[in-house]
């Protein structure tokens, strides 16, 4: 009798990564294996690099992954590998040495009696893909350009003061540690800029080879039975300071090349000047080049994401699974923009998939897209409680937990890299997360359907990545917030999703996305965004979804005059700006009825955010299938509060007693479709009637044909299934529960 449950129904995620000393000896990770196998629920593995001098594409490396591979399938976990060209640098930089990233600074320096030194310093990349190995380190650079213009008492560019003074350079340092020198003879300037280039030891983004050197790499290791391939937080390296000051640009041929094909034959380095300090008399000029330049970005890590998802489909089947997640900070800032253009949507998953405190929102928009009936979300944390809190709370949700070690400490203690008991990973498995991770786990034999939701709030994705435009930055988060902590469920969209065709009007006169149809659509900041947004609204009706636009929407993507909001329909309400828009959203919402969810009361607990953006683990949700979960936890037990009470689903009064979770689903006659719940004893309905002698986890659904099917889990291989569930079929999968860990402190 097994203690994991079929991928199919859900991958029960853990996380490992492979370090130097693994290259020498396979005992570290086989335990670890060992551990995660005999105690976790899990049924999947996800496994990365984190070390220096074993790329990919090294045979000891391709190895030791056969090995692991094997023995983890022996220990009934699938595998599925991280294969990102990150891991495999040195390769691509042999084969292509001109295809690397560069990076692009516009340093401005005063003028003084003539003069102007400067010192243009590179910064230091590295992130998760370059733990405990080599950085994107500086591999060259050079001073591409030094320009000199006046600037305005309001901080412009005057306007044809703008001059090339290369020729007037005289550089003492041009190299991996920064480019140093000074202009003399400087005349009618305020200021001298420098474009310093420096190269990362890293594919360029825009390398015409990135993508069949990706398929490459996904072909190597074809040969080994992997469940699926990762792909974590893909786009440009780490954002870094002086990008968010608008002081330095990420920059390459290939991104030249698609700039000028994209903006009629403008050349980026000519531009970026522009891109970084405003001119007087070219405000639409500007709102142009970084507009083109920001959606680049997005096209493009879009299309390696789109050739990654279908490489993997080719080379491992239909049914591998592409996992992990594209959000990196994860908040819709400007660290995330410069990152990957906000490619959330744009990077097809086979389950939506974010990190630490992404806002739920979004997650539950990329899961409605994808077509996944639950999101997951995957973050560390110091303390084993807040995981446990978290399974319910994200269930409650709509989601699911992908489960990373404890980090950076224990409750504030460093752990011991070397403890054989691997405690960031056996401090986990206590008998409460098993019993909460457990019982949550039973809703996917009974459902596959994602959380209803009410809203679809859409906002400008030209607008929120162009720091020229008013309303930078701002999607709207705090009317989204409080849209939820009303009760409503809101999917959260950019406007590049309309052009993508993600977004239809039905022939009913919906809104929808897959299956989930919207009460209410906000359009949030339209400003710079195509006339494509709104011919699409035009050319649909909106005869049963009710629609509001929030704030002017006066220019379109090249920032020419447009009339947006004369081109959506007359039916559309117009609001200039967002304070006085919640009470009308509110009685809009209130109005129709819509579908209420558990409100958003408690902060993420991850990543030291504060800000409320979950629900508590107490509440009833529902799934657009209709399928009602009422969950109870951790005011009692991390594991499940008792459940005593009668529940109305659907008019039909539901008499329970149970822990932690119930859940069902009706028959348009009224009858049971399906339940699932935690610790049952008695379970009293119009046609049916369950009472246990002792507390069984269970799901019941109606198969093929009408006839009850099951799943009972924790009870022993020997003891006969309790007579009020046999009655009911002989159909019953058994199930058992994984042995908690108890971890013993070394002595000493």
């Amino acid at each position: 009798m097994s203690h994991r449950i079929p991928i199919a129904v859900q991958p029960e995620i853990a996380f490992i990564a492979i370090r130097n000393q693994d290259f020498a000896a396979d005992a570290r990770w086989s335990s670890l294996i060992d551990l995660l196998a005999r105690h976790g629920p899990y049924n999947t593995l996800t496994v990365t690099m984190r070390c220096q001098g074993h790329p990919l594409t090294a045979p000891e490396t391709h190895a030791l992954f056969a090995r692991l591979v094997a023995y983890a399938r022996q220990r009934g976990l699938a595998v599925v590998l991280d294969l990102d060209p990150r891991l495999a640098r040195a390769e691509f930089q042999r084969r292509y040495p001109d295809e690397l990233q560069r990076i692009v600074y516009v340093h401005r320096c005063p003028v003084k009696d003539r003069r102007a030194r400067f010192r243009v310093q590179p910064e230091a990349w590295h992130d998760h893909m370059t733990g405990g190995g080599t950085p994107y380190r500086v591999e060259a650079g050079r001073c591409r350009r030094v320009l000199a213009w006046r600037v305005s008492t309001e901080g412009l560019v005057v306007p044809g003061s703008q001059r090339d003074l290369s020729a007037q350079v005289a550089l003492d340092e041009e190299g991996c540690a920064g480019v140093a020198g000074q202009v003399t003879g400087v005349t009618g300037a305020d200021e001298v800029v420098v474009l310093a280039e420096f190269t990362l030891f890293t594919p360029d983004v825009f390398s015409p080879h990135l993508i069949p050197y990706q398929q490459e790499l996904l072909e190597l290791y074809a040969d080994l039975p992997l469940a699926g391939v990762i792909k974590d937080e893909w786009g440009f390296p780490p954002t870094v300071q002086s990008m968010l000051e608008h002081r330095s640009f990420w920059y390459s041929s290939g991104y030249a090349a698609a700039y000028a094909r994209a903006t009629g034959g403008r050349d980026l380095l000519d531009d970026l000047p522009l891109l970084a300090v405003p001119a007087a008399g070219q405000q639409t000029e500007r709102l142009a080049a970084i507009d083109a330049y920001m959606m680049l970005n997005l096209r493009r890590q879009a299309e390696i994401e789109t050739e990654y998802y279908k490489g993997v489909k080719a080379v491992y089947g239909a049914e591998a699974l592409v996992t992990k997640h594209a959000t990196w900070y994860p908040r819709i800032n400007g660290m995330e923009i410069h990152k990957n253009g906000l490619s959330w949507w744009a990077a097809k998953r086979d389950i939506a998939q974010t990190d630490e405190i992404t806002p739920l929102s979004a997650a539950l928009g990329m899961a409605k897209k994808f077509g996944s009936a639950i999101w997951l979300n995957e973050g560390y944390a110091e303390r084993p409680e807040w995981y446990r809190r978290n399974i319910w709370r994200y269930a409650l949700a709509g989601g699911r937990m992908v489960f990373h070690p404890l980090y950076p400490t224990i409750r504030g203690q460093r752990p011991d890299p070397d403890d054989p008991q691997h405690p960031t990973h056996s401090l986990l498995l206590t008998p409460e997360l098993i019993r909460a991770e457990c019982r949550v786990r039973l809703l996917g034999f009974i459902t596959r359907a994602p959380l209803a939701s009410a809203v679809a709030f859409v906002f400008g994705h030209e607008r929120v990545m162009n720091w020229a435009a008013a309303g930078f930055l701002d999607y709207g988060e705090e009317l989204s917030l409080e849209l939820w902590r009303h009760g409503y469920a809101v999917d959260l969209y950019p406007s590049s999703e309309i052009v993508a065709g993600t977004l239809t009007v039905d022939a009913d006169g919906w809104l929808s996305v897959g299956r989930q149809r919207y009460e209410l659509l906000v359009l949030y900041g339209p400003e710079l965004c195509p006339a494509a947004v709104g011919e699409f609204f035009a050319r649909n009706a909106l005869t049963r979804t009710a629609a509001v636009v929030i704030g002017p929407w006066s220019r379109d993507d090249r920032g020419q005059p447009y009339d947006g909001l004369a081109a959506l329909p007359t039916s559309w309400q117009r609001l200039s700006g967002p304070d006085a828009a919640l009470p009308l959203l509110l009685a809009e919402l209130e109005r129709r009825g819509a579908c209420r969810q558990p409100p958003l009361v408690e902060p993420y607990l991850l990543f030291g955010n504060t800000q409320l953006g979950m629900p508590a683990p107490a509440g009833t949700c529902r799934l657009l299938d209709g399928t009602v979960i009422r969950i109870a936890a951790t005011a009692v037990s991390d594991g499940g509060d008792p459940l005593d009470e009668t529940l109305s689903i659907d008019g039909v009064p539901f008499a329970v007693v149970a822990e932690g979770l119930f859940a069902a689903r009706l028959e348009a006659d009224g009858t049971l479709a399906a339940l699932a719940a935690g610790g049952l004893r008695r379970v009293r309905t119009r046609d049916v009637c369950i009472e246990l002698p002792e507390p069984v986890d269970l799901a019941l659904w109606r198969g093929a044909g009408g006839t009850w099917q099951g799943v009972v889990q924790g009870l022993p291989a020997d003891q006969e299934l309790p007579v009020a569930l046999a009655r009911l079929t002989a159909d019953w999968l058994r199930l058992d529960v994984p042995p908690a860990y108890r971890y013993r402190p070394a002595e000493g």
